[in-house]
């Protein structure tokens, strides 16, 4: 039976993971953007997220995605958020 990570336990791998990433700023706009149940990434997606049972993935933004990122950006826990500031610097 696999062992269930404790909070504490997620979020001291996950700093330990952003400490030893390597940090690029891209030249294009990014957003975050909730996939469905079962949705599999998009192949333009360069990264995907867990926040409880929600998956987000990370696309090139679009402008009309950009500006309904910004308007559902609210809907993500704060605790993601403040792990995304972490990751971003």
């Amino acid at each position: 039976m696999a062992q269930v990570e404790t909070t504490d336990e997620m979020e001291t791998r996950l700093l330990r993971v952003i400490a030893q990433a390597h940090f690029e700023v891209l030249a294009q706009d990014y957003t975050w953007r909730r996939m469905a149940h079962n949705q599999p990434p998009s192949q333009k997606a360069i990264a995907c997220v867990r926040d409880g049972e929600a998956w987000y993935e990370f696309l090139p933004a679009e402008r009309a995605i950009l500006l309904r990122g910004i308007a559902s950006s609210a809907s993500i826990s704060a605790k993601a958020q403040m792990r995304l500031a972490l990751l971003l610097g």
